[in-house]
């Protein structure tokens, strides 16, 4: 999946607000008052985010969580038209959890059991080389971020074997995909194809998506000792994603598209489209 990095170094947004005094007159260097003359005043800058879908209401707010406990998954059912509708269109984030997600993702119990076990992902694919991070260490940081590009190939199996050492240096980042005679990417790397079985376990489009098409489905598995966990830096893609936590935690910390001009991003921007597409300089 195609990225854009943002910089790791400054991951907190702050917007720097003009220094004035009552009255509103800018201040120089001195802290003198400078007289505004209609001639010298700029016209404003016309802004480049036009973002028009949800945005986070207030600091540290909660995304809103869907329950699916219920034993009858008809009860409370949610479609994919009004999923689609409700968060999708909008551009707004939702967890799904429960012991009955069967309705979201066909058979998902044994989706999730059967990519729990490594004696099973060995059997699949231990053979194929893969392409792993390594974390990078640092004599301010020994607990630096994934996400800087440094990566190694090593056997699938080879890497589990770290996994279950408790290793907390390799992470399984995004396989590289091959190309159709069109140039179009396909829509997972061979080494993710291995994992399909006859049965509809490993679905390529999930129930709850509808019509939707998929772009690429991937697998990332990583150890952390930390009580913050492995970081892979903060970033954005450029396609909706569905994050399906198949064992262990995941942690978000979401920015909305309408903070882009806030951001220190790695390339100067050049447009937020109303969907939160963002375009850069140079794209």
């Amino acid at each position: 999946t195609k990225k854009k990095i943002l910089n790791n170094e400054q991951q907190t947004t702050m917007a720097t607000i003009p220094n004035k005094r009552q009255g509103g007159q800018p201040i120089n260097k001195n802290g003198d008052e400078q007289q505004t003359h209609p001639t010298q005043q700029k016209k404003p800058r016309q802004s480049i985010n036009a973002y028009k879908g949800w945005t986070v209401p207030q600091h540290n707010h909660s995304i809103q969580r869907i329950h699916r406990d219920d034993d009858d998954p008809q009860e409370n059912p949610l479609t994919p038209q009004q999923f689609y509708q409700n968060y999708i269109l909008q551009r707004r984030p939702v967890i799904l959890h429960g012991k009955n997600l069967d309705g979201v993702i066909a058979n998902f119990s044994k989706l999730r059991k059967s990519f729990a076990s490594f004696p099973h992902l060995r059997r699949k694919a231990g053979h194929v080389q893969v392409s792993v991070e390594k974390r990078q260490h640092s004599a301010e940081d020994s607990s630096s971020p994934f996400g800087n590009g440094n990566e190694i190939e090593m056997t699938f199996s080879s890497f589990l074997d770290l996994i279950e050492k408790g290793n907390t240096d390799y992470y399984l980042t995004t396989q590289d995909v091959r190309s159709n005679r069109d140039g179009r990417p396909e829509l997972m790397a061979p080494f993710m194809k291995l994992f399909r079985d006859d049965d509809d376990s490993f679905p390529l489009r999930p129930k709850l998506m509808g019509n939707l098409i998929p772009q690429n489905i991937n697998l990332w598995i990583g150890n952390s000792e930390s009580p913050e966990g492995a970081s892979s830096g903060l970033h954005h893609d450029y396609h909706d994603n569905l994050y399906i936590v198949l064992k262990g935690k995941k942690k978000f910390r979401l920015f909305d598209p309408s903070e882009a001009e806030n951001m220190y991003t790695r390339g100067e921007l050049l447009k937020v489209h109303p969907n939160g597409r963002i375009n850069y300089t140079g794209e």
